[in-house]
């Protein structure tokens, strides 16, 4: 889990919809083989949900992703890892329950 919330806090995002929940991780599209063979399965193992690899076009090129959209999985994220929900950017900080085991530390680099 720790692992996850390292690679969630540098690239991840949470937010809502009219329809629900959502998490997604994005990457530059070189990560591809990385988020396929490393990432998602990660995330499947984790959280024990199926995940959903993603590939989208911005003005700057396209990247690649993980997208979720359960809400055990946001809820996961947003009150055991206290990750907030929109732009964090500026205010994420490393979860408590990562804080307050050493070992896991390196992981969550």
């Amino acid at each position: 889990m720790a692992e996850l919330a390292g690679i969630f806090a540098g690239d991840g995002t949470l937010y809502r919809t009219n329809g629900g929940y959502v998490l997604e991780i994005r990457e530059d599209r070189r990560e591809y083989p990385h988020y396929e063979k490393h990432v998602k399965p990660l995330f499947e193992r984790v959280t024990g949900e199926e995940a959903a690899l993603t590939a989208r076009g911005y003005p700057g090129g396209y990247v690649v992703g993980i997208r979720f959209c359960k809400l055990v999985v946001y809820s996961l994220f947003h009150t055991t890892l206290e990750f907030p929900v929109g732009t964090k950017s500026k205010i994420v900080r490393v979860p408590t329950i990562i804080c307050d085991k050493k070992e896991v530390w390196i992981d969550y680099l």
